[in-house]
């Protein structure tokens, strides 16, 4: 007989999924190659060759600073957390009798942060014409 928790995927785990999917896709989005996303690095004074870049982003364990690094170095604006798979986490709350954030709550979250997204843009924008507008003839 199989231990269940020996074949159940740890969190860590999950987080590690996680961030190797999230790079490939963020990689095949720009269709960055390995090559070009070292090249990049090292713009940011992250030497690193392209073996060693292919073995750490297949095992999806390096440190949060190189995770933004590698955002950076492929000019990723936003994260979302959609690419999170949340079978793990809700399954632990459901052991601890907490009910998982129902569909309306969650998605109201994304639509704060969409307002707040506009807002910042809109402030940026007024900013940038008030500051530097008369330098460039604009009113």
């Amino acid at each position: 007989m199989t231990d269940a928790r020996a074949t159940e995927k740890s969190a860590e785990e999950y987080a590690q999924e996680w961030v190797k999917q999230l790079i490939r896709r963020e990689m095949g989005a720009r269709e960055i190659s390995y090559k070009e996303l070292c090249e990049r690095l090292s713009v940011l004074n992250v030497d690193i060759n392209e073996h060693a870049l292919r073995n750490k982003v297949a095992r999806g364990t390096f440190s949060a600073a190189f995770f933004v690094y590698l955002l950076e170095a492929m000019e990723v604006k936003a994260v979302y957390p959609d690419y999170i798979s949340q079978e793990l986490y809700r399954h632990k709350l459901k052991e601890r009798g907490i009910e998982p954030l129902g569909k309306p709550r969650a998605d109201q979250a994304y639509l704060d942060e969409d307002e707040m997204r506009h807002i910042v843009q809109e402030t940026t924008k007024d900013f940038l014409k008030s500051e530097f507008g008369p330098l460039l003839g604009k009113k």
